[in-house]
């Protein structure tokens, strides 16, 4: 798990030269779906955001595209 937080997983993937194959394997997805998670082609289920989140550092509403900021009226 990561106790820095990172903005997005390709700067995680960056930062600490873990290959996506790898964080894959991790949580149980296959290569290419990663791949598609990285690039923001394809947004990950809630609870494979929180697994992601946990192993990375990157917050959940960031790889869920949700605005973090936004206040509910």
């Amino acid at each position: 798990m990561s106790s820095k937080r990172y903005e997005t997983l390709s700067a995680y993937l960056r930062a600490t030269r873990v290959r996506q194959a790898e964080l894959a394997e991790w949580i149980g997805v296959s290569p290419s779906a990663m791949s598609l998670y990285v690039s923001g082609r394809r947004t990950p289920r809630l609870g494979l955001a929180v697994k992601l989140s946990k192993i990375t550092g990157v917050p959940v509403e960031r790889l869920l595209g949700t605005n973090s900021t936004a206040q509910v009226a």
